[in-house]
């Protein structure tokens, strides 16, 4: 009795410890919101957040700030939802960045924000269960790509490994920014994940130019 009661207090203590730290992350975030810099109004960057939100369809307004408290992209806030980026960002093309705000805002027009935290909850009440973390995991990564798929929808074949470039770009910024977050964010993509995304959608591009190659040439066969 005394050996279980023990265990339990043990699961019951590692359990407090993890939602506090949950809530210390998004304390952190919240203070990191108000010490970004906004855009003004009428800017380049606040031009390319309000156009992605129209082509998103957002019910909501949805700010973006500068922060050098990031290393990468990242949406904060589940009332007043705010778009961080690193100031490197700002050196991306255009339409690279309008790629990136759009990813974010389909996370944010899907709800991904409430359903990852509520996933980071079941993972502190279930601490000890592996498989929680390889659904955490599953998870995360299923949203990633469902949002690349989105903004991938609305892009040309160029226009996509455009895109892809991004991927690739905001990797390089994370690898070389020194003042990043220093509280992990809910659901910020690992460099891993990052690079998988790159690649998968680079794959995905050249298998689409393949095929439709592929069908050109039968058509020209049969033509003959």
């Amino acid at each position: 009795y005394e050996v279980l009661r023990s265990l339990v207090g043990s699961e019951m203590c590692i359990r407090d410890r993890m939602l506090c730290r949950l809530a210390v992350t998004l304390y952190r975030q919240h203070r990191i919101v108000q010490l970004c810099q906004l855009p003004q109004e009428g800017s380049r960057l606040h031009q390319l957040c309000c156009q992605a939100a129209r082509e998103a369809q957002c019910s909501k307004p949805v700010s973006v700030g500068i922060s050098c408290r990031v290393s990468t992209v990242m949406m904060v806030g589940f009332t007043k939802p705010v778009i961080l980026l690193p100031p490197q960002s700002m050196q991306l093309p255009a339409s690279q960045l309008h790629c990136i705000l759009l990813h974010e805002l389909y996370h944010y027009r899907s709800r991904d924000l409430w359903l990852k935290l509520g996933i980071r909850i079941f993972c502190c009440l279930l601490w000890w269960n592996p498989l929680v973390y390889l659904f955490k995991s599953s998870v995360d990564q299923i949203l990633e790509l469902r949002c690349d798929k989105h903004v991938c929808s609305r892009l040309s074949k160029m226009e996509q490994l455009q895109y892809s470039s991004a991927l690739l770009e905001i990797l390089k910024i994370g690898k070389t920014s020194s003042r990043s977050l220093a509280a992990k964010y809910l659901g910020i993509p690992s460099k891993s994940r990052l690079r998988q995304r790159f690649r998968l959608r680079v794959k995905r591009l050249f298998r689409d130019i393949r095929v439709r190659r592929g069908m050109i040439g039968s058509k020209r066969i049969r033509h003959n």
